[in-house]
């Protein structure tokens, strides 16, 4: 996620990546609350969390 605002960038991973932005988007998670508003930029789909 890129917030162009604060030219901040965020790396994470989850199930659903709609609802996640989403969440990211209402300040509902912690760190990313206070740079407010968050894009995609990038994703990339993996079959499991193992690397």
């Amino acid at each position: 996620l890129y917030s162009k605002q604060f030219d901040k960038i965020y790396i994470g991973y989850t199930s659903n990546l709609n609802q996640r932005l989403y969440f990211h988007n209402q300040g509902i998670t912690g760190w990313t609350a206070k740079y407010i508003p968050w894009e995609l930029v990038h994703n990339k789909s993996f079959d499991t969390k193992l690397f």
